[in-house]
Protein backbone atom coordinates (compact mmCIF):
# COMPACT_ATOMS: atom_id res chain seq x y z
CA UNK A 1 0.00 0.00 0.00
CA UNK A 2 1.24 3.88 -0.74
CA UNK A 3 -0.33 6.60 0.98
CA UNK A 4 -0.68 10.00 -0.55
CA UNK A 5 -1.10 12.70 2.01
CA UNK A 6 -2.80 15.70 0.38
CA UNK A 7 -1.75 19.85 1.42
CA UNK A 8 -3.22 22.70 0.51
CA UNK A 9 0.17 23.70 -0.54
CA UNK A 10 1.92 20.85 -1.34
CA UNK A 11 1.13 18.02 -3.23
CA UNK A 12 3.99 15.73 -2.51
CA UNK A 13 4.91 12.20 -1.30
CA UNK A 14 7.19 12.96 1.06
CA UNK A 15 5.96 13.29 4.79
CA UNK A 16 8.27 15.93 5.24
CA UNK A 17 6.63 18.30 2.70
CA UNK A 18 3.51 17.87 4.47
CA UNK A 19 4.71 18.36 8.23
CA UNK A 20 7.07 21.27 7.21
CA UNK A 21 3.84 23.06 4.91
CA UNK A 22 0.96 22.47 7.51
CA UNK A 23 0.46 25.08 9.91
CA UNK A 24 -2.92 24.98 10.78
CA UNK A 25 -3.29 21.62 12.85
CA UNK A 26 -0.55 20.37 15.13
CA UNK A 27 1.73 17.75 14.08
CA UNK A 28 0.44 15.05 17.08
CA UNK A 29 -3.72 15.51 15.60
CA UNK A 30 -1.86 14.74 12.26
CA UNK A 31 -0.04 12.04 12.81
CA UNK A 32 -3.20 10.95 14.91
CA UNK A 33 -5.67 11.19 11.80
CA UNK A 34 -3.61 10.01 9.38
CA UNK A 35 -2.80 7.33 11.81
CA UNK A 36 -6.43 6.34 12.71
CA UNK A 37 -7.58 6.55 8.44
CA UNK A 38 -4.06 4.47 7.86
CA UNK A 39 -5.15 1.59 10.56
CA UNK A 40 -8.77 1.75 9.07
CA UNK A 41 -7.32 1.34 5.64
CA UNK A 42 -4.87 -1.82 6.66
CA UNK A 43 -7.75 -3.51 8.76
CA UNK A 44 -10.72 -3.18 5.91
CA UNK A 45 -8.25 -3.61 2.88
CA UNK A 46 -9.62 -7.36 1.66
CA UNK A 47 -13.50 -5.18 1.01
CA UNK A 48 -11.96 -2.29 0.10
CA UNK A 49 -10.36 -4.66 -2.93
CA UNK A 50 -13.90 -6.27 -3.55
CA UNK A 51 -15.52 -2.52 -3.42
CA UNK A 52 -13.42 -0.35 -5.08
CA UNK A 53 -11.05 -2.54 -7.11
CA UNK A 54 -8.82 -0.01 -9.80
CA UNK A 55 -10.29 2.78 -7.82
CA UNK A 56 -9.39 5.66 -5.95
CA UNK A 57 -10.52 6.64 -2.75
CA UNK A 58 -10.60 9.39 -0.03
CA UNK A 59 -10.62 7.74 3.90
CA UNK A 60 -11.54 10.51 6.07
CA UNK A 61 -13.04 9.72 9.65
CA UNK A 62 -12.02 5.94 8.96
CA UNK A 63 -14.87 6.00 5.98
CA UNK A 64 -14.42 5.87 2.59
CA UNK A 65 -15.98 9.23 2.02
CA UNK A 66 -14.94 9.50 -2.07
CA UNK A 67 -14.15 6.72 -4.84
CA UNK A 68 -13.11 7.56 -8.36
CA UNK A 69 -11.67 6.03 -11.18
CA UNK A 70 -9.16 9.06 -12.06
CA UNK A 71 -6.70 11.05 -10.03
CA UNK A 72 -8.42 13.97 -11.23
CA UNK A 73 -11.69 13.16 -9.88
CA UNK A 74 -10.52 12.60 -6.77
CA UNK A 75 -8.62 15.85 -6.55
CA UNK A 76 -11.70 18.48 -7.35
CA UNK A 77 -13.37 15.97 -4.42
CA UNK A 78 -10.83 16.55 -2.07
CA UNK A 79 -11.07 20.45 -2.30
CA UNK A 80 -13.98 20.21 -0.59
CA UNK A 81 -12.70 18.20 2.40
CA UNK A 82 -9.85 19.81 5.29
CA UNK A 83 -7.03 18.19 3.54
CA UNK A 84 -5.31 17.38 6.87
CA UNK A 85 -8.00 14.93 8.03
CA UNK A 86 -7.97 12.58 5.14
CA UNK A 87 -5.65 9.36 3.03
CA UNK A 88 -6.15 9.09 -0.59
CA UNK A 89 -5.32 5.47 -1.60
CA UNK A 90 -5.22 3.48 -5.18
CA UNK A 91 -7.39 0.69 -4.19
CA UNK A 92 -6.15 -2.61 -6.67
CA UNK A 93 -6.85 -6.37 -5.74
CA UNK A 94 -4.04 -7.70 -7.73
CA UNK A 95 -0.49 -7.59 -5.88
CA UNK A 96 1.72 -5.46 -7.28
CA UNK A 97 5.61 -6.09 -8.00
CA UNK A 98 7.71 -3.41 -7.23
CA UNK A 99 11.79 -3.34 -8.14
CA UNK A 100 13.77 -1.08 -6.78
Amino acid sequence: MSYVYISDICVDLSPVCILQMVKPMERKDLFKFSRQNAEWLQENYDNLKRDYNNSWVVIENRKVIKSASSFDEILIAIKKSDSNKILVEYIQAEPVAMFF
